[in-house]
């Protein structure tokens, strides 16, 4: 049987502050990976407040696409006009907009031509800015991306929920 010797005080203590060292250069790599995490997820959040006027002025193209202001254009254009009050409102520490009368009634018409492709986009955009809202905010975009997701589909949008108007 041989004798494996014991470490010496000094051999004790220069492997401590080695694994003191690798420990900290560790720490280090793992702040740089967090931050850089961190600045990804940032770049991927919307930043709604120059998103809203692109949403408004969409909105008001949909409203104004025809003479009549009844239909299912007139309907999507007012929600998405109204999605962008309400965001700004919201960050801008506002009180929100009351819901116009035309959303109150929903629409049983079908969306068409340029105005479907107006949609498409919007949807996508608010699909994703939604999640950076809450409370009455937040159900009311909700309810502003099912409606879009309705009327995409050819269905009929019901009234909004109460907790919405």
């Amino acid at each position: 049987m041989s004798h494996i010797p014991q470490p010496s005080l000094g051999d004790i203590v220069y492997i401590v502050s080695e694994l003191v060292v690798n420990l900290a250069q560790l720490l280090q790599r793992a702040e740089l990976i967090e931050k850089k995490l961190n600045e990804r997820s940032e770049a991927i959040v919307f930043n709604v407040l120059s998103i809203a006027p692109y949403l408004a002025a969409t909105g008001d193209a949909l409203v104004n696409l025809d003479e009549n202001k009844t239909g299912a254009d007139d309907f999507a254009g007012q929600l998405l006009i109204y999605s962008a009050d309400v965001m700004m409102s919201f960050y801008g520490d506002g009180d929100l907009p009351d819901f116009p009368e035309i959303l109150k009634k929903g629409v049983t018409e079908k969306i068409s031509g340029v105005a479907r492709v107006s949609l498409i986009v919007a949807s996508s955009i608010l699909s994703l800015a939604q999640f950076q809202f809450t409370g009455r905010a937040a159900k009311i975009l909700k309810y502003t991306v099912q409606a879009i997701r309705l009327l995409l589909a050819g269905e009929k949008v019901p009234t909004p929920p109460a907790d919405t108007l």
